[in-house]
């Protein structure tokens, strides 16, 4: 079974009571409108992994004349974000299901926000891939939106969060500046220090890093992450 497989059936049990107790581990999603406004007024919004759509409600509300899509590989959490978004955003409301990575959008389809909230930590193999498509779904003044866990000093918590499909792994901080040149980074610690969780927001680069004759500087980048 791969990574997919896995998350897929782990949100079948989880979905009734997601809503309930995400709130004690996904910190900063109730800061996003506030993050997103200082840079952005965006009219096109995708999120990738939207989960149960308490996002996509939320930046509903605080961007009225926007459109929102939202792709995520469960259907039973896109039952329940049917649910959640058919009041609150009606028919400026899209919803797709669809496995980490796939190329679901043509050019005229670019954003200019893509978000992905606690989604690319459950990826696997697969986060580095779908990194890279939201860049070519970008308009040029796009940006990329990344709210994700980032590193944890004990190992009794990480082997925890494994069992339920997350990866503590400084390197996606990399791979997204790899892929989209940085405009903000910040850092906050939780529960003193059990983790430490990120926001990055980045503009698609015009060329990437793996194809860039230039190879990205680990010492720069590390910088970032102090």
């Amino acid at each position: 079974m791969d990574q997919q497989d896995k998350v897929r059936n782990y949100y079948k049990l989880q979905a009734p009571i997601y809503d309930l107790t995400r709130w004690a581990f996904l910190f900063g999603r109730r800061q996003l409108p506030e993050w997103i406004r200082a840079v952005k007024q965006p009219k096109r919004i995708l999120e990738i992994g939207c989960g149960t759509g308490a996002n996509l409600a939320m930046l509903a509300k605080a961007f009225p004349e926007s459109n929102l899509t939202g792709v995520d590989l469960s259907e039973s959490m896109l039952q329940k974000a049917h649910r959640n978004l058919r009041r609150v955003a009606g028919k400026r409301v899209s919803l797709m299901k669809a496995p980490f990575g796939a190329t679901l959008f043509h050019e005229e389809e670019n954003f200019d926000l893509i978000l992905c909230s606690y989604s690319l930590s459950m990826m696997g193999d697969a986060r580095l891939q779908c990194i890279r498509e939201a860049r070519h779904c970008l308009q040029p003044d796009g940006l990329f939106m990344v709210l994700d866990f980032l590193e944890t000093p004990f190992t009794w918590f990480r082997e925890w969060m494994d069992i339920n499909h997350v990866n503590f792994d400084p390197n996606l901080l990399m791979e997204c500046v790899s892929e989209h040149q940085p405009i903000s980074f910040r850092k906050y610690h939780a529960y003193a220090g059990l983790w430490t969780y990120f926001v990055f927001i980045g503009s698609p680069t015009p060329q990437s890093a793996h194809q860039s004759k230039r190879p990205a500087q680990p010492a720069k980048l590390l910088k970032l992450i102090s």
